[in-house]
């Protein structure tokens, strides 16, 4: 069996520039929020500082000349155990300050702003400025404008478009709120027009369900999206196509990008919405940022080898995937078994990749995170499988047997238990399934003093202790302590011995229970 591993991008908050953005037909992210009820596409170049901000910043160009190599020009990136660095195009740099902001008020939050009712008013509270505006026709139908089709819009809305030399906002009101962006810029500087014409009023979702917005209803009716915009059935002969030429879909959490069949496109995107609940039970998210999760399912090796350069991330020919945490996107390809053999398909890489994406957005970041959770949980649920619509927990057999192999013959672990608990960085290929296993330890095997849980329920709630002290942003080492170690040294006398114990009960714990 291979061991070749996916990517781990470790959560360097370095910018990334993807180069070929402009011949990049499917270069457009997805912003939505669902309490506010609205959505909109912007440019794969902008970014965000705070995913829970509904706040985007573009890149500024340094002269071609410039000489200037600032860090944060530099992505860094873990390959098989080994640090990557890869450059960023042409020397960008962030600007200071929002150039879209978007909003949402309710009746209550609009009294507090002092803007009155009248929808200038209120856009030129917002963006602190005198705007000239005009009326802006929300049910104004193009092909950058599906969803304002009477026969899927909301009734009702009423639209403001204001601008100035240096700024531009549209005011939208629906229902009992008023939502919309301020942007720097007039209406043709950047990409602005073609941002506000994307701004859409999600459609209320019924009893349960959330509120929807026009692509994603293309997608339960059985259709993806072609490089024009336009739906595309599942059925028929449609076949892959190139990568400028690809397809998206959008569900209830992600946007995914491919040139993959349109039924196999939907084919993933059932499958990552249960891979979603599946992360939810365990991460158990307190609210979630207003953007989608971002996926690209390249279609071959050869294919994603180029778009991955093309789009700023020239990896080694030994990758599966990987994550990239500002941009909250993950790069993968369907082929990847033809490389790694059954436990590299690509339904398995992307559960391990997603697991990072969902662990960052959970913890608002995942700097503070050690390795041995944040790969351990990862490889938790590349081992699972989908059943009845379900996501069902597995082991990592091979990682597993080779574990054990180590351990027969070393008759020890491949690193000290403790020195896991201040690791922050890259871990080699063989220690997957160790922290794996030490992950599966925390949170199934394991019981506290006079506990009254169920075996199978202990470590879970412990676990559960652990977790929200890492997404109050809590240092892990720290909070690992906290939550595990003051109980496990008062109880043997020292922290040596704790230790001691400690990996010995991990030691019969991997020999005796996972199979």
């Amino acid at each position: 069996m291979s061991y070749l591993r996916p990517v781990l991008l470790l959560c360097f908050a370095a910018l990334t520039l993807l180069s070929a953005a402009d011949e990049w037909a499917m270069r457009w992210r997805v912003y939505q929020d669902i309490v506010g009820g609205v959505s909109f596409r912007y440019p794969y170049d902008y970014y965000t500082r705070d995913q829970y901000k509904g706040e985007l910043f573009r890149r500024t160009r340094l002269p071609q000349s410039s000489t200037a190599e600032p860090e944060s020009e530099v992505q860094v990136i873990e390959v098989d155990g080994k640090l990557v660095r890869v450059r960023m195009t042409a020397g960008d740099v962030p600007r200071s300050g929002p150039d879209v902001r978007a909003f949402s008020l309710t009746a209550a939050q609009l009294t507090e702003l002092g803007g009155g009712k009248d929808l200038g008013a209120i856009g030129n509270a917002l963006s602190k400025q005198k705007l000239t505006w005009k009326p802006f026709d929300y049910y104004s139908e193009s092909p950058a404008r599906p969803f304002a089709s009477k026969k899927w819009a909301i009734k009702d809305i009423t639209a403001m478009i204001g601008e100035n030399e240096s700024t531009c906002a549209v005011v939208v009101k629906h229902g009992d709120r008023h939502s919309g962006l301020v942007l720097s810029g007039g209406l043709s500087a950047a990409e602005n027009q073609a941002i506000i014409d994307t701004f859409e009023v999600l459609q209320p979702g019924k009893g349960k369900n959330p509120a929807t917005n026009w692509r994603e209803a293309q997608g339960k009716a059985g259709k993806v999206m072609d490089a024009a915009g336009k739906p595309v059935g599942s059925g028929g002969k449609a076949q892959p196509v190139a990568w400028k030429n690809g397809w998206d879909i959008e569900t209830a959490h992600y946007h995914i990008t491919s040139h993959v069949s349109p039924g196999r496109l939907l084919q993933h995107a059932q499958y990552l919405e249960i891979l979603y609940k599946g992360y939810a039970n365990i991460y158990e998210p307190e609210s979630v940022p207003p953007y989608k999760f971002e996926i690209h399912i390249i279609n071959t090796h050869p294919e994603f080898m180029e778009a991955s350069a093309a789009h700023g991330f020239p990896v080694p020919e030994s990758v599966g995937g990987f994550f990239v945490p500002n941009l909250q996107s993950i790069f993968v390809y369907e082929d990847s078994v033809k490389w790694g053999g059954d436990d590299f398909t690509v339904e398995h890489v992307m559960a391990h990749e997603c697991s990072h994406q969902f662990l960052h957005m959970s913890c608002n970041g995942s700097r503070h995170v050690p390795t041995w959770l944040n790969e351990g949980l990862a490889v938790y649920f590349e081992a699972g499988v989908v059943k009845g619509n379900q996501f069902v927990a597995g082991v990592p057999k091979g990682r597993i047997d080779y574990l054990k192999q180590i351990y027969d013959r070393n008759r020890t672990t491949i690193a000290p238990v403790d020195e896991y608990l201040s690791h922050y960085g890259h871990i080699a290929a063989a220690q997957y399934g160790e922290v794996y296993a030490m992950t599966h330890f925390w949170l199934f095997g394991t019981c506290k003093e006079g506990c009254k849980h169920k075996p199978g329920d202990c470590g879970l709630a412990h676990f559960r202790e652990y977790w929200k002290r890492l997404k109050g942003g809590e240092d892990g080492t720290k909070a690992f302590d906290a939550t595990f170690m003051e109980g496990m040294i008062k109880a043997k006398g020292s922290r040596e011995a704790a230790i001691s114990a400690w990996q010995q009960a991990y030691f019969d714990y991997v020999k005796r229970t996972l199979r």
